[in-house]
């Protein structure tokens, strides 16, 4: 195992000891705010169809988004595993049947990921410039490298760092998602260097795909969007 490989290793054992270490109540009031930010942002107005996860080992619980989406008319897929891939599976009612590593999967035929709009990532530990660190299997890297739509990390704010050790296979997610608020990521820009101050600008290799969702910055914060003229609250 190389340096930086070892320094992930670590931080992945760190960050999920603490993330395993929430009770109950700090798991369902977290996830209750999270789902909150996402459902009086634009991300929900907007977006028609979303791929949500199962969570596992305290992640962020977003499941009881599933029925909200699908009453209100929206698509919703869940992520399943054949061999060493994630392929969506459209849900048309909340029933899950026991996966690969015993993670709940939906019944139902394999769809395109082209049929996704937006994706929720779930990490262990994740920076400013939207890099995580996941269990190490590489499944959703290989998953988001073609995949073009918006790619939203859902995290607790202790699983945010400034910056982490990045893999040339790593693919950052386009937005992240806490409590209260929504930042932006989006990678390092194409000469590899970090964007100062999370900022995109110009240099950053996924700006063309939030300009195509309709993203422009407002004045300096990084959790200020606007899209099709409405606000994203933060």
């Amino acid at each position: 195992m190389g340096k930086k490989e070892g320094l992930k290793d670590r931080l992945r054992r760190e960050y999920l000891k603490k993330r395993k270490s929430l009770s109950e109540k700090e798991v369902e009031d977290l996830s209750k705010r999270v789902r909150e930010t996402f459902l009086n942002s634009f991300l929900f107005k907007d977006f028609s169809s979303f791929m949500l996860y199962y969570p596992i080992k305290n992640e962020v619980n977003l499941l009881p988004l599933l029925k909200v989406l699908l009453n209100s008319k929206k698509r919703v897929y869940m992520p399943k595993v054949l061999g060493d891939e994630i392929f969506p599976v459209r849900v048309i009612r909340e029933e899950f049947v026991r996966g690969r590593f015993g993670i709940p999967e939906a019944e139902g035929e394999l769809a395109d990921k082209g049929e996704v709009e937006l994706a929720f990532v779930p990490g262990i530990v994740f920076d400013r410039l939207g890099y995580r660190i996941g269990f190490g299997k590489g499944f959703y890297d290989r998953f988001l490298k073609d995949f073009k739509g918006l790619k939203v990390g859902v995290l607790y704010p202790f699983q945010l760092v400034e910056k982490l050790p990045c893999s040339p296979w790593d693919e950052p997610v386009d937005l992240l998602l806490l409590p209260n608020k929504i930042l932006k990521g989006g990678g390092r820009n194409e000469r590899g260097n970090d964007n100062p101050d999370g900022d995109l600008g110009r240099s950053c290799s996924r700006w063309d795909n939030l300009l195509h969702f309709g993203f422009k910055e407002e004045g300096k914060g990084r959790q200020n969007f606007v899209r099709g003229g409405k606000e994203g609250k933060g």
